[in-house]
């Protein structure tokens, strides 16, 4: 039998390498600043805010019985449970901006894109604490809680950094093994 010369157009065409990451990032994004609005406006509808509050509660209390598993108490934290949150929030953003960065690219600045993210998450978050000072009755600009969304965005960064690179790194490896046995 004739062997066929395949065509490039014989092939179903692959999304570009890295979609993953601008797909994964904008979501989480659309999802973050979702969370962001609603905070933000939590003073207007604060019974809202609280039977969110405590369904989050209620859940975390049903893993903690049906596990054993103590998640943790706010009173184990060493700092203030609004930083704690503060940080946290500020982390994911920097790290979702560093996803939307790294997407499809080859290189591997990852110095540059470190800063990158972590300056637009920084700015992110000065704005969302101007908008919480201009928009809202209760809420008030606070230099203690950029302290901590500072803290928060350079973690976020950081971590987004590391788990990049050990991810191209197996990446890279596991190309020169199908290489090396293709």
């Amino acid at each position: 039998s004739a062997e066929r010369v395949r065509n490039v157009t014989d092939s179903p065409q692959r999304p570009p390498r890295g979609w993953w990451r601008h797909f994964l990032g904008v979501g989480v994004a659309a999802a973050g600043a979702v969370v962001l609005v609603v905070l933000l406006l939590s003073d207007r509808a604060p019974g809202a805010t609280e039977a969110m509050l405590r369904r989050v509660r209620r859940v975390g209390r049903i893993f903690e019985r049906r596990t054993g598993f103590d998640l943790f108490d706010v009173a184990d934290l060493p700092f203030d449970w609004e930083q704690a949150g503060h940080m946290t929030l500020w982390a994911a953003a920097a790290a979702v901006v560093y996803l939307l960065l790294a997407g499809g690219r080859g290189g591997h600045d990852t110095g540059g894109r470190v800063v990158a993210s972590a300056l637009t998450a920084f700015a992110l978050s000065v704005g969302f604490e101007l908008a919480q000072f201009l928009f809202t009755s209760t809420r008030r600009f606070e230099f203690g809680d950029l302290a901590s969304n500072a803290v928060g965005v350079l973690c976020g960064a950081v971590a987004a950094a590391i788990v990049d690179s050990v991810h191209r790194r197996i990446t890279a490896r596991q190309t020169a093994a199908r290489n090396l046995t293709g």
